[in-house]
């Protein structure tokens, strides 16, 4: 996070040119905490309509920044950088929160806009398709590579707007959209979400000939959905349309995208806490194993020491008796030299210390 050190009119700028939520998710501070902000820097806010007017590119009033703050005339915020998260409130969005979320929407989507490039790839794709080569029934779909969507003919154009209108969002927010197999993705705080807009098909019996079948024909309700098919979550037109509820389908993404952050990375924190937990059974383990084996060593060496005694207290008595009995030859002083060398060899005694030193 970056510090930014801010004025009383530096903000109010801010705060007129961007929404409060807009602003949360760029700033390491809440909603609730932004507005208490102002409140104590008697900076004013735009009022209710304000950022609808703006939307639509009407003239829109600005309130002046009074000449006198109440107490505080500097404050201090953290711009977020990439890879931090925005600090998140728990309590439940009010009317006046909603309101200013719809100003991130550049234009109505009912309204006619310019499309932006990925629109229009999607645009010219779904047109040259056609519904019978579709790999939805009844549908045309994009191909690989393009956007996600599967509508009738008849809904390509209100299809294609509301993706517009998404997609600008998307990269306001500085969400990355990208396409992996046959599959669109958007990166929200790091996370992966497949998502794709799709129509409402309704399973409909069909005549043919002497026999009945089922089949799914499009509905014309529009769909979108974020996920995969184990736990997708599916948002359509019901009261009110997907367009309206583009503020609430945006909060959808991003608290989902800040669930799976926070499970990947307990997930991260208990595959790390497994992996030492391993790592140190593994080595009482192998200290186990080593005592184990030392002492087998221990064993084996006493055994050793034991016989080499045995032997040598023979080798001994051999070489007295031969002086003693005035015997010793050549031959059995090259013997006794071998013996000797084969007992010391042989006796776990003879190079005993330097063992201990190689350990050192």
């Amino acid at each position: 996070m970056k510090e930014v050190n801010l004025n009383r009119i530096e903000l109010h700028k801010l705060v007129w040119d961007e929404s409060l939520p807009s602003l949360a998710n760029k700033y390491y501070i809440t909603y609730t905490e932004l507005r208490k902000l102002c409140d104590e820097m008697n900076i004013p806010l735009p009022k209710n309509g304000y950022w609808q007017i703006k939307r639509l590119g009407r003239k829109v009033e600005v309130t002046p920044l009074p000449a006198k703050s109440l107490g505080v005339a500097e404050t201090k915020l953290y711009l977020l950088e990439d890879g931090d998260m925005p600090k998140t409130s728990k309590k439940r969005t009010n009317k006046v929160e909603i309101e200013e979320s719809n100003s991130n929407l550049a234009v109505p989507p009912s309204r006619p806009q310019k499309l932006g490039p990925m629109a229009s790839e999607a645009l010219g794709n779904l047109t040259k398709n056609k519904a019978e080569h579709s790999r939805y029934r009844n549908l045309v779909s994009t191909d690989d590579g393009i956007f996600n969507i599967a509508v009738s003919p008849k809904n390509v154009q209100r299809a294609i707007r509301f993706m517009d209108s998404l997609v600008k969002i998307f990269s306001a927010k500085s969400y990355e959209i990208f396409f992996k197999y046959q599959f669109t993705y958007v990166k929200i705080y790091e996370q992966e979400i497949r998502v794709s807009i799709k129509e409402m098909t309704t399973r409909t019996m069909v005549k043919m000939g002497t026999w009945e079948t089922s089949d799914l024909v499009p509905n014309g309700l529009l769909s979108f959905r974020m996920g995969k098919p184990y736990n997708e979550v599916i948002i359509k037109d019901n009261s009110r349309t997907i367009e309206e509820q583009l503020p609430r389908i945006i909060e959808r993404l991003e608290t989902r995208a800040e669930k799976e952050k926070l499970q990947s990375e307990e997930s991260a924190k208990w595959l790390a806490q497994y992996r030492e937990e391993e790592r140190l059974k593994k080595e009482a383990q192998l200290a186990k194993e080593k005592e184990i084996a030392d002492f087998n060593k221990l064993i084996a060496d006493a055994e050793k020491w034991h016989k080499s005694a045995i032997v040598l207290n023979y080798r001994n008595v051999v070489e007295t008796n031969a002086i003693k009995n005035n015997s010793m030859s050549s031959s059995l002083l090259d013997w006794l030299s071998w013996a000797r060398k084969r007992i010391d060899n042989y006796n776990p005694l003879t190079n005993f210390a330097d063992e201990f030193k190689k350990n050192e």
